[in-house]
């Protein structure tokens, strides 16, 4: 999510006996939302080719980067450069399939989701 925009979010429940139920859209305003200083992601969703990590107040020239999939296998593990300002470009080794995933940066956690 990007700061001073709009999110709208609708829900679509599948049961297992075929039943589904479509709710009304929500919006999510985060004008509001401050960063809190550890990690931001961008874009997100990723293309699947690479991310610009964004790390507030960072002090270290690298940073040590796992990319997680939803069933728990490590699918990138790699050590790569920030730059003075805190930015750090993540290119993924082969493109990343469609999905959600956790990315771990020294520690921190933030969900990446790539188209």
């Amino acid at each position: 999510m990007r700061g001073n925009q709009l999110n709208y979010y609708r829900l679509k429940q599948t049961d297992y006996d075929g039943d589904t139920a479509v709710f009304d859209p929500v919006v999510l305003n985060n004008n509001g939302i401050q960063y809190d200083g550890e990690l931001l992601i961008f874009p997100n969703p990723s293309d699947g080719v690479q991310v610009t990590i964004f790390l507030a107040d960072f002090t270290e020239e690298e940073v040590d980067v796992q990319l997680i999939s939803t069933s728990g296998i490590c699918v990138l593990k790699k050590t790569i450069d920030v730059s003075e300002g805190g930015l750090a470009v993540l290119v993924f080794d082969n493109e990343l399939a469609a999905g959600l995933y956790t990315l771990k940066v020294n520690g921190a956690i933030e969900k990446l989701i790539s188209r």
